[in-house]
């Protein structure tokens, strides 16, 4: 038993899904929400350990590659839940033509729309990458 005056131990929850553009996996839990379906969809596609979630997507022959590129998702802050459009025309969203993503607030419209949203917009850059060629023309 620990005295009071003790300090508490941190307890870190971490949660890693792959990301099937970019060969890695991401550590976050702003996955999409279909992979949270059902039970069977969260064992295959949420981990608690990064070196499962690359091992079991990615194989073993590319488990250092995997791990090397992991990165961390960055939630969207929402300041006014009533203000959707603002949150979304704050996000990273492709160029496909200059094979570029950026967040310039200028978001084509037919991305802002239900069902085109969850495919072209994204918390980060590299999110974006991951998903659309960013090598520049």
């Amino acid at each position: 038993r620990l005295p009071n005056s003790a300090p508490l131990p941190t307890i870190v929850n971490e949660t890693y899904y792959p990301d099937l553009g970019s060969d890695t996996c991401i550590k976050g839990e702003d996955y999409p929400d279909w992979m949270i379906k059902d039970d069977v969809y969260k064992r295959l596609y949420l981990y608690k350990e990064k070196e499962g979630c690359c091992e079991f997507w990615f194989g073993h022959a590319s488990l250092d590659d995997c791990l090397a590129k992991i990165y961390e998702s960055t939630p969207s802050a929402v300041a006014d839940p009533t203000n959707t459009t603002a949150v979304l025309l704050a996000m990273w969203y492709p160029v496909i033509e200059d094979r570029k993503c950026i967040n310039d607030g200028n978001t084509p419209d037919f991305m802002l729309e239900d069902g085109f949203s969850t495919w072209y917009l994204f918390n980060t850059e590299e999110e974006c990458c991951g998903t659309f060629d960013c090598s520049g023309v």
